[in-house]
């Protein structure tokens, strides 16, 4: 499981690397970050108990955060590993649905930081040589559906895994009952 100590790295890449590419944050552009940064991960410790809510919490953080300025590529890690959990936990139609609100959410969150919104609403205000939006908006999407990806894949092993123990108990017992049958007919000759 994915502990506070585990969820805290992701906190630092998230404000550290919005930071770096900031154009002159002030103190409260900070403060604002490290929030945001904090609420992305911090989530993250009860996804394997509740998937579907952190994913949901989880997922508009990071709408919200890109809204405020953050770069899109800082929320991913946090969204492919909620998305990772859900592929894992739920069936995969819930799971598919998971992923297409993910991709969807971010796309539009995107959009509206970029094109839509007044620059003086952003928090963070980024510097143009970071701030090519449409390559991480897909780099973001690749590593959103990577996350599931791994996740669906995880839980079609486990599925095989509890289909073969299954298959060999049920195995067990056909030739425990074979060589029972074969000691009885013994037995009686």
């Amino acid at each position: 499981t994915l502990s506070l100590h585990d969820a805290l790295p992701i906190s630092l890449i998230a404000a550290l690397s919005t930071l770096y590419t900031a154009v002159g944050a002030s103190g409260g552009a900070v403060v604002v970050v490290w929030i945001m940064s904090l609420a992305l991960s911090t989530p993250l410790v009860l996804r394997r108990r509740r998937p579907i809510p952190v994913f949901g919490v989880i997922l508009a953080t990071a709408i919200v955060a890109v809204i405020l300025g953050m770069p899109v590529t800082v929320t991913l890690l946090a969204i492919a590993v909620a998305l990772y959990s859900v592929a894992l936990a739920v069936p995969p139609r819930r799971s598919v649905t998971a992923l297409g609100i993910a991709l969807l959410g971010i796309a539009l969150a995107t959009v509206v930081a970029a094109n839509v919104l007044d620059p003086e609403f952003l928090v963070v205000v980024q510097d143009p040589q970071y701030a090519d939006r449409s390559s991480s908006l897909i780099s973001s999407w690749i590593a959103i559906a990577a996350g599931w990806t791994l996740g669906r894949s995880a839980r079609a092993r486990r599925e095989y895994a509890d289909q073969l123990a299954e298959h060999r108990a049920r195995e067990a017992v056909s030739q425990e009952r074979l060589r029972i049958a074969r000691e009885i007919g013994r037995a009686h000759v």
